[in-house]
């Protein structure tokens, strides 16, 4: 992608149609139905990771809240998931996991990003919808143990 090909397109053309049902949970609706009809459920993933903006995590956390509103009473969506690293900075999930002294700054993002969570976890609960909180890499598994424990 860095060098200019049209890699996304590319992707977009070909695989995408194979593993997405589509860019936006209304795009997804077709195939959820689809999959129903055949007895298969869906998983509503929103899966952006790897920022590093505060911004991003906070509409991250809104995005992964509508899929569970969608999911919400309905038989054909019956568990939702996200990636902690979709809504925290990685760098502060691999300190955290390292045992690091944080920042009094850190200390903030640290309460941020569980504050995302309990607040995605809390709008499952009071919907009735199962959320599975995705396995990331070995070097920040404790820290993502820890916040589906809190």
């Amino acid at each position: 992608m860095r060098i200019g090909l049209p890699i996304k397109g590319i992707i977009k053309a070909t695989i995408f149609k194979h593993f997405c049902g589509g860019e936006t949970i209304n795009e997804c609706d077709d195939t959820i139905k689809k999959l129903y009809k055949g007895g298969v459920g869906t998983i509503l993933d929103y899966s952006v990771e790897g920022e590093d903006e505060e911004q991003v995590f906070d509409d991250t956390r809104d995005e992964i809240i509508l899929t569970i509103k969608r999911a919400s009473g309905d038989k054909a969506v019956p568990i939702t998931v996200f990636k902690v690293t979709g809504v925290a900075r990685f760098s502060l999930l691999e300190k955290l996991d390292a045992g690091t002294t944080l920042t009094v700054e850190e200390e903030a993002e640290w309460q941020k990003i569980q504050d995302r969570v309990l607040a995605i976890c809390t709008k499952a609960f009071e919907s009735n919808v199962p959320v599975m909180i995705d396995a990331e890499e070995t070097w920040i598994q404790k820290t993502i143990d820890l916040l589906a424990l809190i």
